[in-house]
């Protein structure tokens, strides 16, 4: 047993994931100086930040950070990396509107990179994060316009690079996608709430690696388990009218002190920025 203070801030547990070492990482969110209010966004009208920490074997505290988002945001899930590694996701708000979150830490939860993505339409809950045999991340929440809720999923590269999102409303409209499981094939199966015929019901989706709820709606992808064409600098998926479909790799690993390239032979790479003005009289950083 074991818990943590921090200083006049409130903190939430939202998930929790097992490292194959035997410890633990939580993620949640933290508010300064109110207990927060769980049936609204932004508690009590104070922002929240982001908050993850890390418990060994025997319960002791690895770490506990919280991480600062543009303004209130939140991690809701976490998934371990092959490497030690921890993913955190959540959403946080950007100009009035909620984006999805993700954070990469390194197994010390220094950290990595982190990416942010509008959704299609509305604002964005996200509920769930699970990475894939090929080291893409499967993304699945609920969208709002404020009419009509839609369950939501999206697909990015190993680097948090947008493959693809998709949104789809099983009734009147979707209530919430709450949790998802990731299948052999690379598609998920996503259960949730709708309203149907004017009543709440539950609802369990299946969907196709690429994101498509049916064959109709799978076009040239119906067949298609796989888009990669070798090329570690372009982003692969497909498209229901073109087929497979490849783009230029942007390589963003989200921070502004380190350059990132992508090379040929080993995919994106991000080195630290010199930031040396020449001036032995400042000190750079």
């Amino acid at each position: 047993k074991n818990s943590i203070s921090d200083n006049g801030f409130s903190t939430v547990a939202r998930d929790i994931a097992a490292l194959a070492d035997g410890s633990v990482v939580v993620a949640g969110y933290s508010v300064w100086g109110t207990t927060p209010n769980y049936l609204t966004l932004t508690p009590a009208g104070t922002p929240s930040e982001g908050m993850h920490m890390k418990f060994d074997i025997k319960g002791k505290v690895v770490w506990y950070k919280r991480v600062a988002p543009i303004s209130d945001g939140r991690f809701r899930a976490s998934a371990p990396m092959s490497d030690g590694g921890v993913l955190f996701a959540g959403d946080q708000e950007i100009s009035g509107k909620r984006h999805a979150w993700l954070y990469r830490v390194d197994a010390k939860g220094a950290p990595l990179w982190q990416q942010t993505f509008e959704p299609l339409t509305g604002m964005l809950r996200l509920e769930t994060v699970d990475v894939l045999k090929n080291g893409e991340l499967a993304l699945t929440g609920t969208t709002s316009s404020g009419v009509v809720d839609r369950i939501w999923q999206m697909r990015a590269d190993p680097m948090g690079n947008h493959l693809w999102q998709q949104t789809y409303k099983p009734g009147t409209t979707a209530r919430a996608g709450r949790q998802a499981a990731v299948l052999d094939d690379g598609g998920l199966v996503m259960v949730g709430s709708a309203v149907l015929g004017g009543d709440d019901q539950g609802v369990l989706m299946r969907t196709s690696r690429w994101g498509q709820a049916g064959c109709a709606a799978a076009g040239k992808c119906l067949k298609l388990t796989d888009c990669d064409d070798g090329d570690p600098c372009t982003l692969s998926r497909c498209d229901a009218s073109k087929g497979c479909v490849h783009t230029a790799h942007l390589c963003s690993d989200g921070n502004q002190c380190t350059t990132d390239k992508c090379d040929p032979k080993k995919g994106c790479e991000s080195t630290p920025n010199g930031c040396d003005d020449g001036n032995a009289c400042t000190q750079d950083s």
